[in-house]
């Protein structure tokens, strides 16, 4: 089984590398999250070993939390199973173009994480633990797919796991890069704030069209 920070560290480099931008600290605990949930529903199994808390703004991973930083996740190596590879480009091709904040509101459509929120309130911050068993149930709704072939994994026999969702890197890099850009493009037009991360303050915020920031904290 992985370790959740290599796998973070993994999510860290292939966005970046998808992107060219690093990825904040938000969306990475939220793809985390999806891509444990993903596994359960190939496998039955989780991805990696690790803890999620349902905090306010979805599951967060304490381990990955103490050790990122805008260069990567302090400790971690990138080396991870071609399966793992497979999951979390499939995960981060789903997912990734998604704002943070969309990411959030999803994670608390999950019962794993309503679950974890019973008796708090909803400014209340939270620490317990998401359980697995949750994950596990929040993953039967799931039906994955392979983003290249455009087939469920359940047709995809186990030793032919392709880490690059069958297309190239440039292909896939490419049509992530067209997801965000539309995006953004369709919430500029509508003067919709986009949704960004603050490396310096380790926080996310709200950038509306005459550049005005507000932070989550305000």
């Amino acid at each position: 089984m992985e370790k959740i920070i290599n796998v973070a560290q993994y999510i860290f480099d292939e966005y970046k590398k998808q992107t060219g931008e690093i990825i904040d600290e938000m969306k990475l605990h939220k793809l985390l999250y999806f891509a444990q949930r993903e596994s359960f529903a190939i496998s039955n199994k989780p991805l990696f070993e690790g803890v999620f808390e349902g905090w306010r703004y979805g599951p967060v991973s304490i381990e990955v939390r103490g050790n990122f930083s805008e260069s990567g996740i302090s400790g971690a190596s990138d080396i991870v199973s071609d399966k793992c590879k497979y999951i979390i480009n499939n995960v981060i091709f789903k997912y990734g173009s998604l704002a943070s904040w969309k990411l959030s509101e999803l994670s608390h459509e999950e019962k794993s994480w309503l679950n974890s929120r019973k008796g708090l309130k909803e400014e209340e911050n939270g620490n317990c633990e998401i359980k697995l068993e949750d994950i596990q149930l929040d993953a039967q709704k799931v039906r994955p797919y392979d983003c290249g072939g455009n087939i469920s994994y359940d047709e995809v026999e186990e030793e032919i796991w392709d880490s690059t969702c069958g297309v190239s890197d440039d292909e896939l890099t490419l049509r992530f890069e067209r997801a965000v850009y539309m995006e953004n493009e369709k919430k500029r037009s509508k003067g919709v704030p986009i949704a960004k991360y603050d490396i310096e303050r380790r926080e996310a915020y709200l950038e509306y069209p005459d550049g005005r920031r507000k932070y989550a904290s305000e």
